[in-house]
């Protein structure tokens, strides 16, 4: 390979990584977001947190009367009525887990 044909990849290359850089910084999605017309240029949000599925959400939970809980009297919950079923999911357990798949 003689130095023209070295500077000629060489300028390839660079452009090309130039293209890709320029790709990536004009994003629209990140990490299955949709980011158009974002506030925050995609070039600046960084990820945090635990991965995709990382939180293990509860599936089939059980519940017991109110009055036979074990929870100290000032425990927090979240309530919810349904058509007339009420339920209550402790915040003390929603803060870890964050999703409950439940029926009513």
């Amino acid at each position: 390979m003689n130095i023209r044909q070295l500077y000629r990849a060489t300028c390839v290359l660079l452009i090309g990584m130039s293209l890709i850089r320029l790709n990536l910084l004009n994003a629209q999605t990140l990490n299955g977001f949709d980011l158009k017309g974002s506030a925050i240029p995609v070039s600046e949000i960084r990820s945090g947190g635990p991965p995709r599925d990382g939180i293990p959400s509860i599936d089939n939970p059980q519940f017991i009367e109110a009055g036979k809980a074990g929870y100290a009297g000032d425990s927090r919950v979240l309530g919810v009525v349904v058509d007339g079923i009420a339920k209550a999911y402790p915040i003390a357990i929603m803060n870890y887990h964050e999703i409950v798949n439940d029926k009513f």
